[in-house]
């Protein structure tokens, strides 16, 4: 009780004041973070990340994740990025169904209707957009269609994946210290992620 006391005391002085090691703590002790932010460790090693990528300490630790040791971003965290360094990036196209030439085995094509989302980029202090586009047979030759994000949510998942395919593509150096979670680990669920180490 004394230490729950203390607590809420030092929160109430603002964490911004405290020595680092200590806010960790505090931010450990809060219950508030992600469920695999369950060391001290880990906290260290999620501000450091944060940190280093500009982002929040504590509001954005819930688009974080760590994957066999390597920082992991999920889209929203990546388009933050985009727009805090003075980027921009919209959707232009949203699950719309359109038509897409397919090569066949045989070598001849054919024409089908396919989802598809499209974002566009900007650099930061560049004029000229980019447009970048992620299509469901893109989805469906990673073997993602099966996933259970993708049947409950599949417009979301195609967006999430069009904009980080235009982020990787066009402003790499935002995001040097971190990939998306579908870039290292495309089979995760995302009510799946956490620190996991993946054989």
């Amino acid at each position: 009780m004394e230490k729950d006391k203390e607590l809420i005391y030092k929160s109430s002085r603002g964490l911004e004041d405290l020595p680092f090691l200590e806010k960790c703590r505090i931010l450990l002790d809060s219950k508030l973070l992600p469920a695999w932010v369950n060391t001290l460790e880990k906290v260290i090693v999620g501000q450091y990340a944060l940190n280093k990528l500009g982002l929040d300490p504590i509001l954005d630790f819930n688009k974080i994740s760590i994957i066999n040791g390597t920082v992991a971003l999920n889209a929203e965290a990546l388009r933050a990025l985009v727009f805090k360094n003075g980027g921009s990036i919209k959707l232009i196209k949203d699950f719309e169904l359109v038509e897409k030439s397919i090569k066949q085995l045989d070598g001849t094509e054919k024409v089908v209707q396919v989802r598809v989302t499209v974002v566009s980029i900007r650099r930061p202090g560049e004029a000229d957009w980019n447009e970048v586009s992620f299509y469901e047979t893109e989805a469906a030759g990673m073997g993602l269609m099966g996933k259970d994000n993708w049947k409950k949510m599949p417009r979301a998942m195609m967006a999430a994946r069009a904009y980080t395919k235009a982020i990787r593509l066009y402003c790499p150096d935002l995001i040097n210290v971190g990939y998306s979670i579908e870039e290292i680990s495309p089979e995760l669920e995302i009510d799946d992620v956490e620190c996991v180490d993946i054989p």
